[in-house]
């Protein structure tokens, strides 16, 4: 998900193997043939022997070669150190265009996949949907590694888009079925992602080539491919498709390799039992968000909160795929963007429980929005001297808040929603989540003097959503049926294993 953080970064650029002659220059183009020069000199010479005007801010640009005459040069070449998507295929100045493109369409197959990927999940099963996108990754992060144009590799980020979206649909709700109440809290709070990007920061750092990063994700891939054939099917899964009997020979395995006695199974049927009775009462009222978007009184909620998940999204993606423009080794940002995250994380819980989600969203929305308009008055009060690392400390205390700002407001989303339309509002959430991670590629700027306008940008929005964050109601949970009906739930202790299955109308993996 990660990789056109890296991808999208390049070096400096120089002017390789001398320029084209121009048509009013006297300096004679065999003298500068096979030479390596600064493309600052080609500014220079073109500004002497062609009349161009060339203003201040544009000898202070952030890498030698400049887009204004790179087509004088002969051939360009980038400063060693890395090897990228950009530095394979050029794609700078005229081309620059197609680092967001293929952003977008990867982004594009994230939605796809999750879609599809929650079918086939309900369909055949958690475990036949997690596995079958980390193959189907494994196969396309290995033909993407052998892309011979960007044309190539943009239709293989778009496959592998559509893996990473069917991973997401089940991987996180997955693992908090086979364990206990307390480690299902541990699950859900536990950095998984913050860990899995510092881990990709620090292969980048090691291989710095694009090509190797791809294929040792592949690889990787492939380990978590063959634990497939160890890990069992959703036991909740198996007991609404009425096959209990599996369920309860998995509950059994686990016991066993837990060195623990056989647990009481019960629960499974009279959950399975219970499930299918209430679909069955309820029927399909709010099947699609269509149904639930017709109603009044989720029509304004709805809107306000998809406004707020796409924002959480887009900023989280903007500044990631805009990192490249900070300064200090890229490298090494890299990896600290994807560490300082999980601070915030951790203080998600205590917040809530102190000032309840929605002040605690706002809360952070705060910690976000003063960071983003003090970048942007940096950029116009700051000294040169100190802009550079100001700029760099502000977007990373703005970015270490964003995955705490989400999870918060993914708290509050769950409270805000009654039981009747909880899956479907869930589904509209994440595709509003998704929306917002299309659009960030074209956001970020071509240039380093243009970053200040992203944030701006972000300030904005933030600012907006926390408005719509404090004109919704907190009165707004209520169900259409009985009240205690829709407060009952199923709640059986399981001997030693203390495996605990609560019954609910509808919980995060549908």
């Amino acid at each position: 998900m990660m990789f056109m953080v890296f991808g999208n970064y390049h070096p400096d650029w120089q002017c390789l193997g001398g320029f084209k002659q121009h048509q009013n220059s006297s300096l004679d183009n065999s003298t500068l043939a096979n030479q390596t020069l600064d493309i600052l000199v080609l500014d220079r010479w073109l500004n002497e022997s062609s009349g161009l005007d060339f203003n201040d801010s544009y000898w202070n640009r952030s890498t030698p070669g400049s887009c204004d005459s790179i087509k004088m040069c002969q051939d360009i070449g980038f400063n060693e150190g890395s090897n990228t998507i950009v530095t394979e295929w050029d794609l700078i100045c005229d081309l620059s265009w197609v680092q967001s493109i293929i952003i977008f369409i990867q982004m594009i197959g994230v939605l796809i996949g999750s879609y599809y990927g929650s079918l086939i999940g309900d369909k055949c099963g958690r475990r036949v949907n997690l596995y079958i996108s980390v193959a189907f990754h494994t196969v396309f992060s290995l033909l993407a590694a052998f892309s011979v144009d960007w044309k190539m590799f943009a239709c293989l980020r778009f496959f592998i888009g559509l893996t990473v979206g069917g991973m997401l649909s089940c991987c996180l709700v997955y693992p908090i079925e086979f364990v206990s109440k307390w480690w299902r809290g541990f699950l859900s709070t536990f950095p998984v992602w913050n860990f899995g990007a510092a881990t990709f920061s620090l292969v980048v750092l090691l291989l710095k080539n694009w090509k190797h990063v791809h294929i040792a994700t592949a690889l990787f891939s492939l380990l978590v491919f063959l634990l497939g054939f160890w890990v069992p099917e959703s036991m909740r899964w198996l007991a609404l498709q009425g096959k209990v009997e599996k369920a309860k020979n998995i509950a059994n395995m686990v016991a066993a390799m837990n060195h623990r006695p056989p647990p009481n199974t019960t629960a499974l049927e009279i959950f399975a039992k219970e499930e299918r009775k209430k679909l069955r009462a309820k029927g399909t009222q709010y099947e699609h968000v269509v149904d639930m978007l017709k109603k009044d009184k989720y029509f304004s909620l709805s809107l306000k909160m998809g406004l707020i998940w796409a924002c959480m999204s887009l900023m989280y993606y903007t500044i990631s795929f805009g990192m490249k423009f900070l300064a200090g080794n890229f490298y090494i940002n890299f990896i600290i963007f994807s560490v300082a995250e999980i601070p915030g994380i951790i203080f998600v819980n205590p917040i809530s429980r102190r000032l309840g989600p929605r002040l605690g969203s706002l809360v952070y929305f705060v910690l976000i929005f003063l960071p983003c308009v003090g970048l942007v008055i940096t950029h116009f009060m700051a000294s040169e001297d100190n802009k550079g690392n100001i700029i760099f400390y502000l977007a990373l205390l703005a970015k270490m808040n964003i995955l705490a700002a989400w999870k918060m407001m993914t708290n509050f989303s769950s409270l805000m929603y009654p039981s009747e339309v909880s899956c479907v509002s869930t589904d509209y959430l994440n595709t509003c989540a998704r929306i917002g991670a299309i659009i960030s590629p074209f956001l970020i700027p071509n240039i380093t003097g243009s970053l200040y306008v992203m944030f701006l940008i972000l300030a904005i929005y933030l600012l907006l959503c926390c408005l719509f964050l404090v004109s919704i109601p907190l009165k707004m949970k209520e169900s259409s049926g009985d009240e205690e009906q829709q407060k009952s739930q199923l709640s059986v202790i399981v001997e030693e294993t203390e495996l605990e299955v609560r019954y609910s109308e509808c919980d995060q993996d549908a």
